[in-house]
């Protein structure tokens, strides 16, 4: 079965950074499942809060713009040697290339971060300092 994975094409820059990645957590951790969150950016209490509450991360260095801007991209990347591409779906495979590394290192260890989410579930999930150290702003 292949999978696409469609990308957003909103203006990034109008937008501020989400501060919801707190819900979003508590909610991968309700679903049983591993928060993996892929971000371009974390501030650094937020890298340390994912992993110390059992998820992952990735930071997506590699900025992707549909082919409409292929010129402008091309440019960019020979100028500025800047991280940045041109795709307008993500395919099976590129996806597999950017985080199979990081299955392999979740399935390694996922009993124990299974435990640590389910700490988190049953003992910090209304820590104040992790909520907005996640990003909650309305507490």
């Amino acid at each position: 079965m292949e999978r696409r994975y469609l990308l957003w094409r909103g203006n990034k820059n109008s937008l501020g950074y989400p501060d919801d990645l707190y819900w979003k957590f508590l909610v991968a951790a309700e679903l049983d499942t591993i928060p993996m969150i892929i971000a371009r950016w974390l501030n650094p209490v937020q890298i340390r809060l994912i992993s110390e509450l059992g998820g992952i991360r990735v930071i997506f260095r590699e900025a992707i713009y549909p082919s409409t801007y292929e010129p402008m991209v091309k440019k960019a990347r020979e100028i500025l040697d800047y991280p940045i591409t041109v795709l307008d779906e993500v395919d099976d495979e590129y996806f597999k290339r950017k985080i199979e590394s990081v299955h392999r290192i979740v399935k390694k260890d996922i009993k124990e971060r299974k435990k640590k989410i389910q700490d988190f579930l049953e003992n910090k999930r209304y820590d104040e300092k992790i909520r907005k150290g996640l990003g909650d702003k309305k507490g």
